[in-house]
């Protein structure tokens, strides 16, 4: 394959809303959700950890490498999360090559831990996918977008 063929594949791929590793090479995908149950694993959260199953089991070489939910309406402190300190623990292990999430404040609700937290997961060689803010670790903006993101989010909270 020549590097327009790679190119347009990769253009192709990246429409779709994942970044691309050019290599065909099997990643190791992980979901991990913050949601909000108090006590209580409500339907909706099946039906995410299924959609997400399914959009990995779509890409050629992709592998699931399990789920990972934190219930924040029962915690307030991010050491508490105890799922995603799981998710990171096997990022440091090298046992996933992607983490999928739902949205930048799965992470954190604070930008400079999101930041934090997000480039020692990159230095693991490992990307995140923030879904609904259409946003990945491997875009070059990335740092600009979060901050982005926050300035908007401030703003919203100071109009509540």
């Amino acid at each position: 394959m020549n590097e327009n063929e790679r190119r347009c594949m990769t253009d192709a791929k990246e429409r779709e809303g994942y970044p691309v590793n050019v290599s065909e090479a099997p990643m190791r995908v992980a979901v991990y959700l913050r949601v909000a149950t108090m006590g209580q694993v409500p339907i909706r959260t099946e039906d995410l950890i299924r959609s997400y199953v399914d959009k990995i089991q779509r890409k050629k070489n992709w592998s699931f490498a399990g789920a990972f939910i934190d219930d924040s309406g029962q915690k307030r402190d991010r050491q508490e999360h105890t799922e995603l300190g799981k998710v990171i623990q096997m990022c440091e292990a090298q046992e996933i090559d992607i983490i999928l999430t739902r949205s930048t404040t799965c992470f954190s609700r604070y930008t400079g831990e999101l930041i934090g937290m997000t480039e020692r997961i990159r230095a693991l060689g490992v990307t995140v996918i923030f879904e609904r803010d259409q946003i990945s670790s491997e875009d070059p903006e990335f740092m600009r977008m979060l901050v982005h993101y926050d300035n908007i989010a401030k703003a919203a909270r100071s109009l509540l």
